[in-house]
């Protein structure tokens, strides 16, 4: 551990002697951004005209210039390029540009003449490069095409994760906020650019492409711009939720506006901008409850949830000198819910109030150097607090998969998080080769205060027990022995209360089947705090073999406290090559690469293992395997005396961190095609094996084991992080993109084939004396997936924007509900059977199951079952009015005036200035799910519940996220904005 921290140390002084460095060097290249607006010769703007720089070398960089007709090239090297421009309709623009090495930032407008010929071919432009950062698989999402995805920042969260899907593996997806690590999305107002997998194997980065979300603000404008905007919901618009007894009282109103300009100096251009959301939301409850009876019933209930969202961000760009630029942006998000924790199968008594707070503020310094030099600093520090509120003066009743009621066991809880990262990259050229240098170090610091569980949880599960009629009497079979049977934890439960009413002693209504199954409490010290600090560095060469050919080689340490790791040194190789592209544009471009990539241990998982060591909290779980255990289950409902828990040596559980323990890496290779088809549209296709090794689990390590014995005799159950699990993909992707003035389109489809013996950090086997049978398909084996998202500019000026997400069902873990082998987790798995007779045996689709296989039997994979799949169709139709459309349309409306009124009505309109930087109304409707198709959500896989097999919610999240169970099925949403 020490070492570690020494080398994490050396790591950090080695990024401040880089960023120093970078700031005395003298070398070779300037990365430039060359930024632009393209007018017609009126002065109106080119919406989706394609800018190409081309620097002689055959590397060209491409941008489409986006609503305001305003585009980015970024990555310039010093000296004269060809900028060419075209669009559809208009001549064709050719300029060369003399880039200086003393600015980082070249403006240079275009205009484009109107083709006067009633009748043109307008040839296709060739968007291929042989570019590292240019790669056809990656997704590139410009204001068009943002203008298709949610305007709310949590939904747009949702939309990108649904276009990563599944691609992102079993490390999840990492947001990049103009370069910095980032837990939350801009405002869509401030996005310039959102790109999807570039450069998949960039040394750069920690992550592979298709885990990498980067986004990247506009800076702001010397001219004074600004915009409001407001979006309402309300329930009279929306369809209900299909689970719902009645529709819910939904209301959203989302609003909000920035400024930009240059108030000061034109060497100072920033924005502001502030977002207020509010929605007056609906839970749908969908449990199984008892009456006033006792009697088993269906509980749909409709319960309040409000919650806010409020967010302040702003952004200064001081031009130091013509080579340097330092940026400043904050940011200030706030949010709050009075039913937090509600789902599906969980009664109010168990919600509680969240309230979270971000602030954060980042620092980059741009650096153009004499010569070929450029430098990029960048500084985070970040401060995120989260304040829970509720009831824990009862215990929670959790009644597996049939309801979760009683108190919410939150009680007054909090954490607060204090994050900073200064990272520095140094980049220049020589000759054919691009070069780059960096480092990056981040520190967490993290206090929590957890009240979790301090009132205890009863849970009560299913499993065989005598069957019983209807006055609660066994039932005999044919030979005078009670029968047994299957029974679900709903019947157990009823079973508890029914039989203890009767005035029954523990003992018998145990042996009726009743009874809780386990009990869970927390006692001692709540505050707990932990610090991690991680470094990485990495060097990096681009080579230009050929006009057609590109090599790219680097490689990547990392290493961090808190765990015995080791150096994490992680290769990464790359080829690009155009096949007949040495005198020409290529049509086709073949890239293969391959790399190791690591994983930070998230030090949740340290703070998780301190917490529950036995020195700050004492987690106790009780299980009814023992004598012991009963009589200490048997106080339900009061809970028993703590000095009896402490006596009882198993009924400690703690957890700790495998001293192995050390970071998963994952080797990634890829194989894609891009082709550039006629009418601009480009086709890629894309192979890529993911071989993820050391992955994350939980397992006990003092489980019995096939004798009953526990290694460590009378300790407790030890819940031990442990990285020996293993994953595996094959993805076979086709992805197309189509760019026009007046079209945009990216449409992608993935078949895809995953296994793995682990689901996560919190994963538990079946058994986990044993890890036979754990090796299946993952959560992540979603085998088709498809997303489309299109801008489409139609008569009358009306913008159609269409997103399309469908996939395939999620596997999904077929479960007992029990906890036959004494882990202390109820993760065992029934076997399939050919026995009908056998008591306890479900009759499924997918065959006889046996909750209690025997020792000979062979139990299920893991995510044997199948979830449903997903469908959903959203559709924006907008308008955007202009003072010289309202005149346009003024004069169609009139209509009666000579043509000599006319021609000069349209030269006054043609005279009124340019009105490119003028004022517009956007007015629009949104709909999501426009087919009002029922997604369902997660299904239930406990084989004693009664809902096993179904689901009793729908989801939301774009199929990709969380079963967040929305109040509605379609929703509608009406969208005004202001913009001058």
């Amino acid at each position: 551990m020490r070492s570690i921290h020494r080398n994490c140390c050396a790591g950090v002084r080695f990024v401040l002697v880089l960023a120093f460095c970078s700031l005395t060097v003298m070398s070779q290249t300037a990365p430039i951004t060359l930024q632009g607006r393209v007018v017609d010769e009126r002065g109106d703007v080119v919406v989706g005209a394609v800018v190409k720089v081309d620097d002689g070398s055959g590397v060209e960089k491409s941008a489409v210039t986006d609503s305001r007709g305003v585009y980015f090239i970024q990555g310039l090297a010093a000296g004269e390029v060809r900028v060419s421009a075209e669009a559809s309709g208009f001549a064709g623009f050719a300029e060369n540009v003399n880039v200086s090495s003393q600015k980082i930032r070249l403006q240079f407008d275009i205009e484009l003449k109107v083709v006067i010929r009633e009748t043109m071919r307008v040839q296709a432009g060739n968007n291929l490069s042989i570019s590292m950062d240019e790669n056809g698989g990656q997704v590139v999402l410009d204001e068009a095409l943002l203008d298709s995805l949610p305007d709310d920042p949590d939904q747009l969260a949702s939309a990108l994760g649904a276009m990563v899907g599944a691609s992102a593996g079993s490390q999840g997806v990492e947001v990049l906020v103009d370069g910095v690590k980032t837990g939350r999305l801009p405002s869509k107002d401030l996005i310039r650019e959102v790109r999807i997998n570039r450069n998949p194997f960039s040394a750069e980065y920690d992550h592979p492409g298709a885990n990498r979300v980067e986004v990247f603000t506009k800076p702001g404008t010397e001219k004074l711009h600004g915009q409001a905007f407001v979006n309402l919901s309300s329930e009279g618009w929306n369809s209900r939720n299909p689970f719902s007894p009645d529709g819910a009282a939904f209301r959203s109103k989302f609003f909000g506006g920035s400024l930009s300009g240059s108030p000061i100096s034109s060497r100072i251009t920033g924005f502001l901008n502030f977002e207020r959301r509010d929605i007056n939301d609906e839970i749908v409850v969908n449990a199984t409850v008892l009456d006033p009876l006792l009697n088993i019933s269906s509980l749909g209930q409709i319960v309040s949830a409000p919650n806010y969202y409020t967010n302040f961000s702003s952004r200064a760009d001081f031009l130091i000198d013509p080579s340097s630029t330092l940026s400043a942006r904050y940011n200030y998000a706030a949010s709050s819910s009075d039913r937090a924790g509600l789902t599906a199968f969980t009664l109010p008594s168990t919600s509680y109030y969240i309230s979270n707070r971000e602030q954060s503020l980042t620092l980059s310094f741009l650096k153009a150097f004499s010569g070929k030099t450029f430098s990029d600093s960048r500084f985070l520090y970040a401060k995120l607090g989260r304040r829970q509120n509720g009831d824990n003066s009862l215990p929670t009743i959790n009644v597996l998969e049939s309801f979760l009621g009683g108190g919410s066991q939150m009680g007054s809880s909090s954490s607060s998080e204090q994050r900073w990262e200064f990272a520095n990259n140094v980049s220049w050229t020589r000759g054919h080769h691009s070069l780059r240098v960096g480092a990056r170090a981040r520190h967490v610091h993290v206090t929590d205060v957890s009240l979790l569980n301090y009132g205890g949880t009863f849970l009560f599960s299913g499993g065989l027990a005598p069957a019983l009629d209807s006055q609660n009497r066994p039932v005999l079979d044919g030979r005078g022995l009670p029968k047994n049977d299957l029974i679900p934890s709903i019947e157990r439960y009823r079973r508890t209360l029914a039989l203890t009413a009767k005035g029954l002693s523990p003992e018998m209504v145990r042996e009726l089947g009743g009874g809780a199954t386990q009990f869970t409490i927390t006692a001692g010290r709540p505050k707990a705090e932990i610090g991690q600090l991680d470094f990485g560095g990495f060097l990096l060469d681009e080579w230009q073999v050929r006009r057609n050919m590109t090599f790219s080689f680097g490689f990547r340490y990392e290493s961090q406290t808190n765990i015995n790791g080791r150096f994490d040194i992680a290769p990464r190789l790359a080829f690009v090559w155009a096949p007949g592209g040495k005198k020409g544009q290529p049509t086709t471009v073949i890239r293969i690469g391959s790399g190791l990539f690591y994983d930070r241990v998230n030090e949740r998982l340290s703070l998780e293992a301190l917490r529950y060591s036995g020195d700050y909290q004492h987690q106790f779980v009780v299980s009814d395997d023992t004598e012991t255990g009963k009589r200490l289950l048997d106080f339900f409902p009061n809970l028993p005396p703590m000095e009896l828990l402490s006596s009882f040596p198993r009924a400690e559980a703690t957890r700790r961190m495998d001293q192995g323990l050390r970071s998963p890496y994952m080797i990634l290779t890829g194989v894609s095609v891009d082709r550039q088809l006629p009418h601009k549209i480009m086709l890629t296709t894309t192979y890529a094996h993911r071989r993820r090794l050391h992955d994350l689990r939980s397992r006990n390590i003092n489980a019995p084991g096939p004798d009953g014995l526990r290694p460590l005799h009378d300790a407790g159950n030890i819940f031990e992080f442990e990285s020996e699990a293993m994953f595996n993909q094959h993805q076979l992707t086709v992805q197309t993109r189509y760019n026009s003035p007046r079209h945009s389109l990216f449409a992608s489809y993935t078949l895809s084939k995953a296994e793995s013996d682990s689901d996560g950090p919190f994963y538990f086997p079946a058994d986990s004396s044993t890890l036979a049978r754990e090796y299946g398909r993952t959560a992540l084996d979603i085998r088709h997936s498809f997303v489309m998202v299109s801008n489409l500019t139609g008569p009358w000026g009306l913008a159609l924007s269409p997103l399309l997400t469908l996939r395939s069902g999620i596997p999904y873990n077929i479960t007992t509900g029990t906890d036959s082998n004494l882990d202390g987790v109820l993760t065992d798995r029934p076997a399939l059977t050919n026995d009908a007779g056998k008591p306890g045996v479900r009759q499924t689709s997918m065959g006889l199951l046996d909750p209690h296989p025997g020792p000979d039997q062979k139990i299920i994979p893991r995510n044997f079952g199948s979830g449903p799949g997903f469908f959903q169709l959203d559709l924006r139709l907008s308008k955007t009015i202009t003072p010289s459309s309202l005149a346009r349309f003024a004069r169609s409306i009139i209509g009666a005036g000579s043509k000599s009124d006319r021609g000069a009505a349209a030269g006054a309109s043609a005279g009124k200035g340019r009105e490119k930087d003028g004022s517009k109304l956007t007015l629009a409707i949104q709909v999501y799910n426009l087919t009002n198709r029922t997604n369902l959500g997660a299904t239930v896989g406990n084989v004693s519940s009664p809902l096993f097999g179904r689901s009793n919610s729908i989801i939301g999240g774009y199929g990709f996220g969380p079963n967040s169970n929305p109040s509605y099925n379609r929703r509608v949403e009406l969208q005004a904005r202001y913009s001058f």
